[in-house]
């Protein structure tokens, strides 16, 4: 009988340690090939991005799935962003290790970094709006874009900042945007109005010089603040757009209640 009870109450210790393992919050997480660690969110699973492709995240996009599974093979160290259905996003830092010690982690809601900006759905350039089979093609293209540094089509740096126009992709009838922001700056930027322009003509002759705006059909990842010493990504869908002669687009990042808006010309 006290053989019984111990084996009981060592059960019983050795399930809370596991417990207290599983919920432990979770900065970077250790994967290799041969073993597959589990994640399982509070909300179901929205979307996923990882940045390098030596690491893969899984999980059931039709379903709602709660939970995620992460593997990787040896190389760099890279990161791993999820955003949930509410649009809350945790962010992980992913490292390869040949034996792990843990492969099962319970997310807990204030371990998150923030909330996504929610896509602007006003301006719409469809007559009825955007429809859910719509919002899902442009998740599953900007999440691809998103996966992979493509370039630098044009920088503008100014008082610590870095934006960047890092891909323009036509697909079908839309204008993909990818843009990063970097903040090197010891204040936070709190991001206002991005804008997308054509502008039309010269500027020295003001009598022919036209800014027209065109409107965002969807934001994918907008940030709400890019914080010091941090870098946001991000896409912007518009319409298919083509230029004339003396034609160029100007994109536009504001800040709220600041004075360090940025400008780019491409």
């Amino acid at each position: 009988m006290k053989n019984y009870l111990k084996i009981l109450l060592g059960m019983i210790g050795m399930g809370s340690a596991l417990q207290a393992q599983a919920t432990e919050k979770i900065d970077t997480l250790f994967v290799n090939a041969h073993q597959v660690v589990m994640l399982v969110f509070p909300e179901p699973i929205r979307q996923a991005v990882v940045g390098d492709a030596h690491f893969v995240f899984t999980y059931n996009k039709e379903s709602g799935q709660y939970m995620g599974l992460v593997q990787g093979t040896e190389g760099v160290e890279s990161n791993l962003f999820v955003i949930t259905t509410s649009g809350t996003i945790y962010s992980y830092t992913l490292a390869y290790k040949g034996q792990l010690e843990q492969t099962y982690y319970k997310v807990l809601e204030p371990e998150h970094i923030g909330k996504e900006k929610q896509p602007d759905l006003k301006v719409q350039t469809f007559e009825h709006g955007v429809s859910r089979s719509e919002v899902k093609k442009y998740d599953s293209t900007c999440e691809r874009l998103l996966q992979y540094h493509a370039g630098k089509v044009k920088t503008r740096r100014r008082k610590k900042l870095r934006l960047r126009l890092e891909e323009l992709k036509y697909v079908g009838e839309e204008m993909y945007l990818v843009i990063s922001l970097k903040n090197k700056s010891e204040i936070d930027f709190k991001v206002g109005d991005v804008r997308v322009f054509v502008s039309r003509g010269r500027k020295g002759k003001k009598s022919s010089y036209q800014e027209l705006e065109l409107p965002v059909s969807y934001r994918y990842l907008e940030p709400e603040t890019v914080v010091a010493g941090g870098e946001s990504r991000w896409v912007l869908v518009l319409p298919k757009t083509v230029l004339g002669a003396h034609e160029e687009l100007q994109l536009e990042v504001g800040e709220v209640m600041g004075n360090r808006s940025m400008k780019i010309t491409f």
